[in-house]
């Protein structure tokens, strides 16, 4: 594993490897909490060449119900990154059972 201490070595990313939408949450106001699957549905058809939603959100702001249906990425033993990280590939919207 590489450790790095210096940003500007950091090795750029290919273009072939650009596949996914970023997402910092904060919080869903209850009033359309419920219609975050049209949210997801909307940001694909935004960024159509994009195959994820990587979504990040605070580890003290609660969870809302709209990431149920994402994969949640268990925080690794000495990661100092303090948000919950959770993966959505744009196919499970047309899962039955969303």
């Amino acid at each position: 594993m590489m450790n790095l201490i210096d940003l500007e070595k950091i090795p750029k990313v290919p273009a072939s490897a650009h596949n996914a939408i970023s997402i910092n949450l904060y919080c869903i106001d209850d009033l359309y909490e419920s219609r975050g699957i049209d949210f997801l549905n909307y940001a694909f058809k935004m960024f159509p060449n994009r195959e994820y939603i990587i979504l990040t959100q605070p580890y003290t702001f609660p969870e809302s119900s709209l990431l149920q249906i994402f994969t949640r990425i268990d925080k690794k033993k000495n990661s100092i990154f303090d948000h919950v990280l959770h993966i959505f590939h744009r196919d499970f919207l047309w899962s039955p059972t969303i």
